[in-house]
């Protein structure tokens, strides 16, 4: 018999802990701890990416993970869109709208090199034969379908030049045909087996595949059934493991790496993957939805955005991957309780296991403490009474500045007494800060100043686009945030800071006043707030261009404090919850973290 020796090279490790290294991929050890063999095995798993736009289900997609296109659509209310927009693999930005306000259209080929056609108008409803390409940032008209049909979201596949659309859909009929593009007009291609619209499609002009969808009329019923197109005909692969209709796909997966995913009826997170041979069960979306949108050009890395969970239309995004690592989850677990109860703290100092809080309300109050990452220790008192103040430093070299009554003091802490230090030019409160103790800044605050902090002086900086107040901040004088805020309303948006100048960055999901936040420039957090109708629990995340929802913190609270090295290392501290009562409780923040997919092996 032939042993594991002579296959790999190498004998079957004895150890007593899992190995925690990449190498560690395809190799089998034994656990004498655990008294089992083991392994380390890829898995695949969805993850939130940034926000699409705007809700919408029906678009038409194409792409990669990395840079995707969605082309129209319609909203919850059945309006027709004709906006289009891309993914580099991150955040979304606008591109050039089509040409029509479409629902169901086909869309092939690549970000810059894209290819449309067909689709639903209204009103009056019109199954539409225009075809349109696109370079990257213009239409231009191409050769007219044969004929007009609707449900041709991800139906089909290929390059702009070389592309197929199969089936679809007119009120009443469901399509057999399909029809070919060389770049300037369409001609008939051979017809499939099965009537379908709303299939998932990929592949090539010679090496295609379809799967699943909406059956003939009047039942439409969902299919499970896949072709295969060597360019000539259409030849049965084999069938999904369940049957789904109004699902997306990775249209330029390739016929033997090819994923689909979502769709109904009943709505499903569902995901497969193909390999040419047989399909296999993937981790499901975190959220069920239909009629959205999907890029991938291989079974390993996809995109799923937008479409509906039936009542609600989503601007959500998943990406979908496949690695070594499986994420463990973010989460909010409790810390060590303050000394004083407090709020009107709205600023953080420090980092999770090193931050410090001085000041706030019921009182005011001159009450300071430190915190070590597990318990808050008293430290001496700020000299005067203050609340709703800005910070800037760490626990031992720490800028408390400004705040309520209205004051420019600025007090610096050295780990063991206050000193008195230049004040800002104006008096000022809740305005964003953060920092270290020679490159920091605040900004806003009922203003649109900005003022930088060197370690030995303020000078003013650019001022921030619109005057805001209870924004927050991360980041320091050369690579800052301001986000959420209120001018008056409850702001979602997020500036960046270059060190003279303020530009547009990714929008909250959620508008926030009397919140925390904290970070830095490319990984920033922001957690609770006083939406109406308050208070909150929502946290989001930043990663320099998006922001993502977060887990929820255990209490929802507003007017706290907290603070972060990063996004992903994060803490919040004291509050309210609506009673003017302030609160000692601490929640720390770890964000989702990849570890190694371990495998037992078991014989049968």
């Amino acid at each position: 018999m032939t042993t594991y020796k002579e296959l790999f090279g190498k004998y079957v490790q004895d150890l007593s802990t899992d190995p925690t290294d990449a190498g560690a991929e395809g190799q089998i050890w034994y656990n004498s701890t655990s008294g089992t063999f083991k392994s380390v095995l890829s898995v695949g798993a969805w993850a939130a990416g940034g926000t699409f736009p705007t809700a919408l289900n029906g678009m038409g997609s194409t792409g990669t993970q990395t840079s995707a296109l969605s082309v129209a659509g319609q909203n919850n209310g059945g309006v027709y869109s004709n906006v289009s927009a891309s993914y580099n693999g991150t955040s979304w930005s606008g591109e050039t709208n089509y040409p029509l306000s479409v629902a169901g259209p086909y869309v092939t080929g690549t970000e810059t090199a894209a290819l449309v056609t067909g689709g639903n108008t209204y009103p009056p409803s019109v199954d539409r034969t225009d075809t349109f390409e696109y370079d990257g940032s213009s239409w231009t008209a191409g050769g007219a379908l044969p004929s007009g049909r609707r449900g041709l979201n991800s139906t089909g596949f290929g390059v702009q030049t070389a592309a197929v659309q199969s089936g679809g859909l007119t009120p009443g009929t469901v399509y057999t045909t399909s029809n070919e593009y060389n770049g300037s007009s369409w001609t008939a291609g051979n017809t499939l087996n099965t009537a379908r619209y709303g299939q998932g499609g990929g592949g090539s002009l010679t090496a295609g595949v379809v799967a699943g969808g909406s059956g003939a009329a009047p039942a439409y019923a969902d299919l499970s059934a896949t072709e295969e197109y060597d360019g000539t005909n259409w030849t049965a692969g084999t069938s999904i493991p369940t049957a789904t209709s109004a699902l997306a796909s990775g249209n330029l997966g390739t016929q033997t790496s090819f994923l689909i995913f979502g769709g109904g009826q009943p709505t499903t997170g569902r995901t497969v993957s193909y390999d040419g041979t047989s399909w296999t069960n993937q981790p499901a979306l975190s959220t069920a939805k239909q009629q959205l949108g999907g890029a991938g050009a291989n079974s390993t890395a996809a995109l799923a955005f937008a479409g509906t969970t039936g009542p609600t239309t989503l601007t959500t995004t998943e990406e979908f991957n496949v690695s070594i690592y499986s994420p463990i989850a973010a989460t909010w677990a409790s810390g060590g309780a303050m000394g004083t109860a407090r709020y009107a703290i709205n600023y953080g100092i420090g980092t999770q296991t090193a931050a410090l809080v001085a000041g706030g309300y019921p009182g005011p109050m001159a009450n300071a403490e430190t915190y070590d990452g597990s318990s808050w220790t008293a430290i001496t008192n700020l000299p005067y009474v203050i609340h709703d103040t800005m910070g800037i430093g760490t626990s031992t070299a720490a800028y408390v500045v400004g705040g309520s009554p209205s004051t420019a003091n600025v007090r610096y802490w050295n780990g063991s007494s206050w000193a008195t230090t230049p004040s800002i030019s104006a008096a000022r409160n809740n305005a964003a800060s953060n920092g270290t103790a020679s490159d920091g800044f605040i900004a806003g605050g009922s203003s649109t100043a900005t003022e930088e902090w060197n370690g030995s002086a303020w000078t003013g900086g650019g001022n921030l686009p619109v005057s805001i107040n209870h924004n927050q901040g991360a980041g320091t004088a050369s690579a800052g945030l301001s986000f959420g805020g209120r001018a008056p309303g409850y702001m979602t948006t997020t500036n960046e800071y270059d060190g003279s100048s303020w530009t547009g960055g990714g929008s909250l999901n959620v508008g926030r006043s009397l919140f925390v936040g904290g970070g830095t420039q490319a990984s920033a957090f922001a957690a609770c707030a006083q939406p109406p109708p308050g208070p909150s629990a929502i946290t989001e995340q930043y990663n320099g261009t998006a922001w993502s929802v977060a887990p929820n913190l255990a209490t929802g609270r507003y007017t706290g404090g907290g603070t972060g090295a990063t996004g992903a290392a994060a803490m919040v501290n004291g509050g309210q919850t609506g009673t003017n009562v302030g609160m000692t409780t601490t929640e720390e923040y770890t964000g989702e973290t990849p570890a190694l997919d371990y495998k037992t092996l078991t014989t049968s």
